[in-house]
């Protein structure tokens, strides 16, 4: 969504209450989102090749899983796109509501697809299908959900009412991994890969639910508003939010896609990759691997407000950098911890750990 003007000091958030109910709607879905999201990354890792691509061998099936896992990256930017553009013409409220919708559909349907041996082709056909719509509305959601955030918050917090949006990253992680860890350790390997792995794509109907009910309460910001009236002024030349975000501020833009693009690739190798890797060529555990991140889900939670409070105190950029070094120097030892299958480094050194992502 494109740069809000600024306001005048009397028309900030008018209430603390207005900010945290923006601020808990935002989290609320961003769990949501964030919990279906790395739920098909999991999945993808331990039953996809399995259950979608079993006529082209293991290899060639784990390739083809985490193929559509990145399918869903594919569409985030176009979600971005086009939520951020209609966002910023018909309200951040609706579009947040659509997103939510969209994923927990999306997700449930996962859950009741048939697999390869039922329909052929089509059950890979459906899952990139489905894989499509869940990066098209985690688009549309961080963004919106992030902004929302920071036009309710009070001045001097802005970090910390908008970290909501990552702690929700944690709480999605915590939920999508010790979901699959339970149903895991209850079920046996074979009921595990024909029906266990479905339950938690089904249960996301009920955050969906909750997460809906939650932003029902949420009010557009005065900001918004504020940017309304002078976007219906004849005077008013309309263009899309990404030309003039693209225009009047470029080297920011790219700034930020190179900063996304540094962190999301440490948290999806971590997340989905290792997983994969240590399960089916080092002969760990799976559930060693999803309690590690269970571990990590819940030091993010604790971590992530914290380095936000110390961003609004101390500026985003030296917070943002520490948290990059961090991430960069830890993925060497990280799989080097793999490599000698150590149970006691692993939690520590988890690349993701304890980042802040402004």
């Amino acid at each position: 969504m494109d740069s809000t003007i600024s306001v005048q000091p009397g028309e900030a958030p008018d209430s603390l209450h207005r900010a945290r109910r923006a601020a808990w709607g935002s989290f609320a879905g961003a769990v949501v989102d964030w919990y279906d999201f790395l739920l098909y990354g999991i999945t993808a890792a331990l039953v996809f090749n399995r259950e979608f691509f079993p006529q082209i061998g293991p290899a060639m099936g784990t390739l083809a899983a985490f193929a559509t896992f990145g399918v869903g990256f594919l569409f985030r930017p176009l979600g971005g796109i086009i939520f951020g553009h209609f966002g910023d013409r018909l309200g951040r409220k609706r579009m947040l509501m659509m997103t939510v919708w969209m994923m927990g559909i999306a997700t449930a349907c996962i859950g009741l697809l048939p697999s390869f041996n039922q329909i052929g082709w089509w059950a890979p056909v459906l899952l990139v299908f489905l894989r499509a719509v869940q990066g098209f509305a985690v688009g549309g959601e961080w963004g919106g959900a992030a902004l929302l955030s920071v036009e309710n918050a009070p001045q001097g917090k802005k970090a910390f009412y908008s970290s909501g949006v990552q702690v929700g990253y944690g709480v999605g992680l915590l939920l999508s991994t010790g979901l699959v860890s339970l149903i895991s350790s209850l079920t046996s390997d074979q009921q595990f890969l024909s029906w266990g792995w479905r339950l938690p794509f089904l249960f996301s109907v009920v955050l969906v639910l909750i997460a809906l009910w939650i932003r029902n309460g949420m009010a557009e910001s005065q900001e918004f508003e504020a940017q309304q009236s002078l976007d219906n002024a004849p005077q008013m030349k309309k263009r899309l939010p990404v030309v003039e975000a693209l225009l009047r501020h470029p080297g920011a833009f790219l700034l930020i896609i190179a900063l996304r693009l540094c962190e999301l690739l440490t948290m999806y190798i971590v997340t989905a990759f290792a997983l994969n890797y240590s399960t089916q060529n080092l002969g760990l555990p799976r559930e060693l691997f999803l309690n590690i991140g269970l571990l990590v889900g819940g030091l993010s939670c604790l971590t992530i407000p914290c380095f936000a409070w110390l961003a609004d105190r101390f500026g985003r950029r030296r917070i943002y950098i520490t948290g990059a070094l961090i991430g960069t120097l830890s993925g060497f030892p990280f799989f080097m911890a793999l490599e000698s299958q150590s149970r006691f480094l692993d939690p520590v050194l988890r690349p993701d750990a304890g980042q802040y992502r402004p």
